[in-house]
């Protein structure tokens, strides 16, 4: 079977029991974030994101959903990237975990059309900012943010619980 044979190859084969071939059509990167998301006007709040490519992304969560279902994933504002937004898309796979303690995942498809061109520009930067500082996510996942004092206009990463400047112990808004 050559490259521009006639004869069709055979579909791949998952590698996991129970999940179907692989049909992504671009590498996957790690995006580990809590999103809000809605499926056929269900509201489901214990979602975060696994992972996400150019057309789609994963998304881990413990309610069960269809192939098929329609799903709204609202995602949080992050200062100095993007405001909130939300995305349309399709559940185009669900992959069930072997694992009690690991949550099921779907695999999302963006509709592009449904999703407004803002909405699409606002996920390409969050992904382009996280790609580009991973350790801001990895700080974001562990309760802290970048903030910035507006008395003394200090800029560093402090805790959620209580965000205060290390210089000056003034109130820190986020950067």
């Amino acid at each position: 079977m050559g490259l521009f044979s006639k004869e069709k190859s055979p579909p791949p084969v998952a590698k996991r029991p129970g999940s179907s071939a692989e049909r992504r059509s671009g590498k996957r990167v790690p995006l580990p974030i809590e999103v809000r998301i809605k499926v056929n006007d269900r509201e489901i709040r214990d979602a975060r994101v696994r992972d996400v490519n150019l057309p789609g992304l994963a998304i881990e969560s413990t309610s069960p959903v269809q192939v098929g279902d329609r799903v709204s994933i609202g995602f949080d504002g992050y200062p100095d990237v993007a405001p909130p937004f939300a995305l349309t898309g399709i559940v185009r796979r669900v992959l069930l975990s072997q694992d009690p303690a690991t949550a099921d995942a779907m695999g999302i498809e963006i509709d592009r059309e449904a999703t407004s061109a803002d909405a699409l520009k606002n996920y390409r930067r969050v992904v382009l900012h996280y790609l580009h500082h991973k350790p801001l996510l990895e700080d974001m996942n562990q309760g802290y943010f970048e903030g910035r004092c507006p008395s003394c206009d200090w800029i560093g990463r402090v805790g959620r619980r209580r965000p205060h400047c290390s210089r000056c112990g003034g109130a820190i808004v986020p950067a």
